[in-house]
């Protein structure tokens, strides 16, 4: 009998921790199990770019591109045609230390400088046939250096999400509309308490943001992550996050460690309008990735969720890009594909993405 009842124990406490390993697994994949459409995407128009570029960003009518010599070149919509550059590499008056694009919207572009932690609000002028750029603004974070404000994004009207360092563990300091901190938000992708705030920091501090009105959704380089906020009553409150893809994470003494064997999966970008979340997702061991091979490097797939966190939708490119930008009112979606040398690319995105 005492036989039995330890055989019938054995048996009970394997099966339970079978159920257990099943959900530990399902905790790492919470994306939808229904079947998504998979839509491919060919790119319609090639032009190619003399310098090394690395951002994108679109309004309704405009199209900003950043590079590595030049700040900024301005496109116009929907003959993408070039008209005009803005800014140089330097300290002085229309110069960068570390520019990077922020943001499109209406006739303005914001441009970060990482080294200075300011952002610079662009106007877009019409003149005829033409456009130009003049600098309206020039905003500075009051946050301290120790916290290492990146880069600014606009939520809403009167709000900015700047991704920092900040002591406590949060991802993103919000700043009012002259760049003053209100708040901090955005937890990390990893909730144990035994891992370090400076090292969630140095491991998942490269963030992929992009917002919509007051919405804004987040994700990090290494880990396929999505989190999805909105700007309430002059605070950030978190709607969702989750995992769409399976993934393997290990904390050991307060540090943060990836498996070349089986951590899985990079965000390139993230990019988002008033009904969809686009991800370019690079599905391979991160242990692969290879600056020099465009292979390895660059995506060409693009996953789709909707507000509500389900994915609908895979879109499969004809070629890989290692950034994006997305024009909401003419359907159009732009890359940087390398062709073999860099190339800026357009897709007709489908009307209906299920």
């Amino acid at each position: 009998m005492k036989k039995f009842l330890f055989s019938a124990a054995a048996v009970f406490a394997s099966v339970v921790g079978y159920i257990c390993f099943l959900s530990v697994l399902q905790s790492c994949d919470t994306s939808s199990k229904k079947e998504k459409s998979e839509i491919f995407v060919e790119h319609d128009t090639e032009i190619e770019l003399f310098s090394s570029t690395g951002e994108l960003a679109c309004s309704d009518n405009y199209l900003a591109v950043s590079g590595s010599e030049i700040p900024v070149e301005l496109y116009s919509l929907p003959d993408m045609k070039k008209h005009t550059t803005y800014g140089s590499i330097g300290q002085g008056p229309e110069e960068f230390l570390l520019p990077m694009l922020a943001f499109a919207e209406d006739r303005e572009i914001g441009v970060n400088d990482l080294k200075s932690q300011s952002l610079t609000l662009l106007s877009i002028r019409e003149d005829k046939d033409s456009l130009s750029l003049s600098n309206r603004q020039r905003l500075v974070s009051d946050e301290g250096r120790s916290n290492s404000v990146r880069s600014f994004i606009r939520i809403g009207k009167d709000h900015y999400a700047g991704v920092i360092a900040q002591k406590s563990g949060e991802f993103f300091a919000l700043a009012d509309s002259n760049l003053h901190t209100v708040g901090y938000f955005g937890e990390s992708p990893v909730d144990d308490p035994s891992l370090s705030t400076f090292a969630s920091r140095m491991r998942l501090g490269n963030c992929r943001t992009a917002s919509f009105g007051d919405s804004f959704v987040y994700s990090t380089k290494d880990l396929p992550f999505l989190a999805k906020y909105h700007l309430e009553n002059g605070s950030m409150v978190r709607d969702w996050s989750l995992y769409f893809d399976k993934t393997y994470y290990e904390v050991r003494d307060g540090d943060l460690l990836f498996s070349k064997e089986s951590t899985f999966g990079q965000v390139m970008s993230v990019q988002m309008d008033h009904e969809y979340i686009y991800v370019l997702y690079l599905d391979q061991l991160i242990s692969e990735y290879d600056y020099g091979n465009s292979e390895k490097s660059q995506a060409n797939k693009i996953l789709v969720f909707n507000y509500q966190g389900e994915q609908v939708s895979t879109l499969k490119l004809d070629c890989r890009i290692g950034r994006m930008a997305l024009c909401r009112k003419r359907n159009l979606l732009f890359g940087i594909a390398n062709l073999p040398e860099p190339t800026l690319v357009r897709f007709n995105l489908p009307k209906d993405m299920k």
